[in-house]
């Protein structure tokens, strides 16, 4: 059951991220900067936290007590990131700017 959820959010996380450059270009080239670099840095805080959560996992050798769940909470962290910044980015494409109004 772990291997196939651990699969489940590993394929997850990347095709949330191949989904994350296709959307942030697609906002660049509509000019939305500010929002674009918005959500990088929510998603960067994000993947900080994971990446922290990460060095704890290994540090206090927490596989040994609780399994992989703490590892798998690791990815949810990736998939909430990715997914958070796909919805940013499409929240700033909604945006009206000067060029179709």
């Amino acid at each position: 059951m772990e291997e196939i959820l651990y699969f489940t959010l590993s394929g997850l996380t990347v095709v949330l991220a191949v989904l994350s450059v296709f959307a942030a270009r697609g906002a660049m080239q509509k000019g939305l900067t500010y929002s674009a670099t918005a959500a990088v840095v929510w998603t960067l805080t994000i993947l900080v936290i994971a990446r922290a959560w990460h060095m704890v996992y290994e540090l206090f050798k927490l596989e040994d007590t609780m399994g992989e769940i703490p590892e798998m909470a690791e990815y949810v962290l990736y998939v909430i990131a990715y997914a958070a910044f796909i919805f940013l980015i499409r929240r700033a494409n909604k945006v009206r700017t000067s060029e179709n109004r």
